[in-house]
């Protein structure tokens, strides 16, 4: 696969064109994260073909993390849920957490 870097046009980190969850305080747990000084992973694409695939990168470290989702593989949409980003930010303090759609 070749790394393509973004889409013009196509979808950017805080960018989707649809409201997410929101927190007690109304603002999205996007938001919420950026404000804390947390970033937020870029979705980059690798193109396979005629097709363009989706991929995070998060973390650093020796070890690469592959993370095949099979019920949740939004990249972006995952990560206003809470719990899950949690989860993400876990799996990526033990290395480069690498995810991608499917």
């Amino acid at each position: 696969m070749e790394p393509v870097g973004r889409i013009p046009g196509g979808p950017t980190s805080g960018s989707r064109g649809r409201s997410g969850p929101s927190t007690r305080s109304g603002a999205s747990p996007r938001v919420v994260c950026e404000e804390m000084g947390a970033s937020l992973p870029e979705t980059r694409y690798a193109r396979r073909g005629d097709i363009n695939i989706a991929y995070q990168v998060v973390g650093e470290g020796e070890r690469d993390l592959v993370l095949v989702s099979s019920w949740f593989s939004h990249l972006e949409a995952r990560w206003d849920i809470p719990s899950f980003a949690h989860y993400l930010r876990r799996l990526a303090s033990f290395g480069r957490l690498i995810s991608f759609d499917k």
